[in-house]
């Protein structure tokens, strides 16, 4: 499957859901369903034309439950959430966590795909650590689940 214009974001958080960690050098992308996790995809930037492949290490950014999106290529949850207003469910069996900090809120962002800087760079953007905390593409490529070779 591959989706076009997708809202991509940085994360350098200190946390995968593998339990890895985040540590510079390490490639990683996030996606917004458990059902992504340890698969590969590949991420074209059209303004560089540079592509690469990753492997999913984390789930987020925001969901962990939006299957539809992963497995059956519809565009991402958090996008019509935002859209239209709606705030995140507050129910806990979708959240089952008290931590999740962003129950009942609007999402503040489109971003469904989180990428480590590295990630970035390899698809020419040439910014620091910290300027990437802030920065974002909206023209994202994905195609998944690609073999890694």
């Amino acid at each position: 499957m591959i989706l076009h214009n997708l809202r991509a974001s940085t994360f350098t958080d200190k946390t995968f859901a593998t339990g890895k960690g985040y540590s510079k050098g390490v490639r990683a992308i996030a996606l917004p369903s458990s059902a992504a996790k340890k698969k590969w995809v590949r991420l074209t930037l059209p303004e560089t034309g540079k592509s690469t492949v990753v492997q999913c290490l984390d789930v987020g950014p925001f969901l962990w439950w939006d299957d539809k999106f992963i497995l059956e290529g519809n565009r991402p949850l958090v996008e019509t959430l935002n859209h239209y207003h709606i705030p995140f469910p507050t129910s806990d069996r979708i959240f089952p966590y008290s931590r999740v900090s962003f129950k009942g809120k609007i999402p503040s962002s489109t971003a469904s795909v989180d990428l480590t800087p590295e990630v970035w760079q390899d698809l020419g953007i040439d910014k620091t650590v910290e300027e990437l905390k802030t920065y974002s593409n909206d023209n994202m490529t994905m195609e998944w689940f690609v073999d890694p070779r």
